[in-house]
């Protein structure tokens, strides 16, 4: 298992890869940046690796999709520091003052992304925008 993130896997999410796998899963990360979706795909092919998790933006899970590749996410969720598995600071670069708590919640198969639509000013018949 590839997992690409500067952050290693947390315990309940090695559980759940291994639940999902039926047995215990060997994990090598790889905290190196990415230059783009291709480089993702030509590290994880290279690796040998039969699965990979990535941390990346949805952009970058739509390329890999369309490469074939379909990548695990782990899906996050802001909470209460009583439920927190991860403490990040809010702002990084700034004095840090808050903090955002962060538990894990399921790990989910991307096979396709879906692009939301942006609505902006609607153009009405004879084109008018009021």
């Amino acid at each position: 298992m590839a997992w690409y993130s500067t952050h290693p896997p947390l315990p309940s999410q090695l559980a759940a890869l291994e639940r999902l796998a039926g047995r215990p899963v060997h994990v090598e990360q790889d905290r190196e940046m990415f230059a783009d979706a291709a480089d993702i795909a030509r590290r994880y092919r290279a690796s040998g690796a039969t699965d990979l998790v990535v941390v990346a933006p949805l952009a970058v899970l739509e390329v890999l999709c369309r490469q074939g590749i379909k990548p695990l996410w782990a899906e996050m969720s802001s909470c209460g520091v009583r439920d927190a598995e991860v403490t990040e600071p809010a702002r990084r670069g700034r004095p840090v003052r808050h903090f955002v708590f962060r538990r894990f919640l399921r790990l989910e198969r991307i096979e396709k992304v879906f692009s939301e639509p942006e609505f902006g000013v609607a153009i009405r018949p004879g084109g008018s925008d009021r």
